[in-house]
């Protein structure tokens, strides 16, 4: 049920919390380009609960634009997420590249890394 209701807030453009920042008034990242927060989910109940609540209190408490990536099927999806693989659920080829990479994974809050 607290799931629903976190998508539910997060989806429809209006504030979950009392006092919240509102859309209009959020800021985004970025220097040159600029684009929302990522919030990388891992895709099971857990992973995608977590970044629903983080996505709320980047975006109105914060005050930030923030859209939730993925879902990966594992943790180590989220890390070649963040580091800018292009295509970080792929197991035969992330897509990492040579040079630095800009990402759109900022984020992620749940994982499971006992086995890593």
């Amino acid at each position: 049920f607290l799931f629903w209701i976190g998508h539910l807030a997060v989806s429809s453009g209006t504030t979950c919390l009392s006092g919240g920042i509102p859309e209009a008034l959020r800021k985004h990242v970025g220097t040159i380009e600029k684009y929302p927060l990522g919030v990388w989910a891992n895709d099971w109940a857990a992973g995608h609960l977590t970044s629903d609540v983080a996505q709320i209190i980047i975006q109105e408490i914060l005050g930030f634009h923030a859209v939730r990536t993925g879902p990966g099927p594992g943790t180590v999806d989220a890390f070649f997420a963040l580091a800018g693989c292009e295509t970080p659920t792929s197991l035969s080829e992330r897509g990492c590249g040579e040079g630095p990479n800009t990402t759109r994974n900022h984020i992620v809050v749940e994982g499971w890394t006992e086995s890593y």
